[in-house]
């Protein structure tokens, strides 16, 4: 298991029930797109086994596995973004304090991004 898995994984076990179902969410995504690992694994061949482990709940479903053009809290950010857009207000509030939580944590480092334009979005 790296690091990053490890620490993600213990936060889960951590936070109060009500968050829970975020942050596993959020896990996922970071999984599936290829951010973090899943008992070693990333991406779609982790599906199977992360769906049983910790099958999507919902909470934040949505989300949308974007790599290559941010890192992981970037890409994440990007999604928060995108949920304002469209006045998905509640969901992205929820979002941005996952990623903010996560960076305290060092699970995830500072936001960046491809483009020089997108680096108003804060934390």
């Amino acid at each position: 298991m790296s690091a990053r898995e490890t620490a993600f994984r213990r936060l889960i076990d951590d936070v109060l029930p009500g968050e829970r179902r975020a942050f596993v969410d959020t896990y996922r995504c970071l999984v599936l797109a290829n951010f973090t690992t899943f008992d070693g694994v990333r991406g779609k061949a982790a599906g199977g086994a992360l769906d049983e482990f910790y099958p999507e709940d919902g909470a934040l479903a949505g989300i949308a596995p974007r790599s290559g053009l941010h890192n992981a809290s970037g890409m994440l950010l990007a999604q928060v973004s995108a949920w304002e857009q469209t006045g998905q207000h509640e969901r992205a509030g929820k979002l941005r304090t996952i990623v903010r939580r996560l960076v305290e944590r060092h699970i995830l480092g500072p936001p960046t991004w491809m483009s020089p334009s997108s680096q108003s979005q804060r934390l």
